[in-house]
């Protein structure tokens, strides 16, 4: 009886370097089909203060789409992550009062810059003159939103936090909403990421 991969009409190295490709292809759309669009967090703090006195916050922009010096920045896009904050930081126990009364002054930025990637790929295989490479670019957009905390007495940042991810389209409340709570898993410091 003739192997079964002899049924298919290629050798043997060749079938072999055929299922390994096909392996690692598999292997690449499974391990990010389920990751969709990251976020990417970052932050840093004020050693200094004790974050445990913090209890209060003011919203450093009113509950409105407010202009902006940057053309790119929209506005209703910062008016809804400003209300995603808003709620976020109630969730968690703060007390929204009037800015006069405040511990911490919330102030939320964000924007969108082109970004260019470029991949390649290594074939198993040669060309004429040795092996064969692919480059691939791909422009994309990156939107950043940065949110900081500010001591509303020292009138200083004492926390800060970021998020990065790609942006495809325009993003949803659910999409603003793990931004935002992802940047506050870093909050306090000192607090591990969920």
């Amino acid at each position: 009886m003739r192997p079964t991969f002899a049924r298919l009409g290629l050798p043997r190295p060749q079938l072999l370097a055929a299922v390994v490709l096909a392996a690692v292809v598999l292997a690449a759309v499974v391990l990010t089909a389920g990751c969709g669009v990251s976020v990417q967090v970052h932050s840093a703090f004020d050693p200094g203060k004790n974050f445990s006195t913090y209890r209060t916050f003011a919203m450093l922009e009113p509950n409105k789409p407010v202009q902006t010096d940057n053309p790119d920045v929209n506005p209703f896009v910062l008016q809804r992550l400003r209300q995603i904050a808003y709620s976020r930081l109630k969730e968690r126990g703060f007390v929204p009062v009037e800015r006069k009364d405040a511990d911490l002054v919330v102030h939320i930025m964000a924007g969108v810059k082109e970004r260019l990637e470029m991949n390649s790929t290594n074939y198993y295989g040669y060309a004429w003159r040795g092996p064969a490479f692919n480059y691939n670019w791909q422009q994309y957009q990156e939107g950043t939103v940065v949110l900081d905390l500010i001591d509303a007495k020292a009138n200083a940042v004492v926390w800060r936090g970021s998020g990065v991810r790609r942006v495809v389209t325009e993003p949803s409340n659910a999409e603003l909403g793990e931004v935002i709570d992802r940047i506050l898993s870093q909050y306090p410091p000192g607090k591990a990421a969920q």
